[in-house]
């Protein structure tokens, strides 16, 4: 009989007999190795019928698929939020070393431009201020360039 040639990691060639004579001589390899029961699709004699185990066995897979499926997209969200504690941890640790208005102002832009990749970031603080002692940092609440945000500004938040 002409048995199919499979491919290992090590580039050793086996066939059928091979993995047959194998399972034979540790007919506990899959006491010891129950994951792979869950991979394998063993064909029924039973002609047309459809066995009530394989269903149910073809259910159970289809349910773990789709739980592992939303395990990754939970585990992506812890690791998306862990990333996102780290950067709010930066900028905390920045503004608090920060000495005065000035060092706190070139913190907080310099962390969000390296660890939020922002490409612009301007600062702006709405208050009538007569001497500025930092250029266009204060705003007066009545400037005509804050149309575009009053909505915004006149809801309070």
């Amino acid at each position: 009989m002409n048995q199919p040639k499979y491919q290992t990691d090590d580039k050793e060639s086996i066939n059928a007999d091979q993995v047959y004579n194998y399972l034979m001589e540790h007919t506990d390899f899959f006491v010891d190795n129950t994951e792979i029961l869950e991979l394998l699709k063993i064909p029924h004699p039973s002609g047309q019928a459809v066995s009530l185990v394989s269903k149910q066995l073809e259910v159970f897979r289809g349910k773990n698929e789709k739980l592992l499926q939303q395990l990754n997209v939970l585990v992506q969200i812890a690791r998306d939020n862990d990333d996102l504690f780290r950067k709010m941890h930066h900028l905390t640790m920045a503004l608090m070393d920060a000495n005065d208005l000035e060092n706190a102002l070139a913190s907080l832009e310099s962390v969000l431009h390296e660890y939020f990749q922002a490409d612009f970031v301007t600062i702006r603080i709405l208050k009538s201020v007569a001497n500025p002692t930092i250029i266009n940092l204060f705003i007066d609440p009545e400037d005509n360039k804050l149309e575009p945000f009053k909505k915004i500004l006149d809801s309070g938040r």
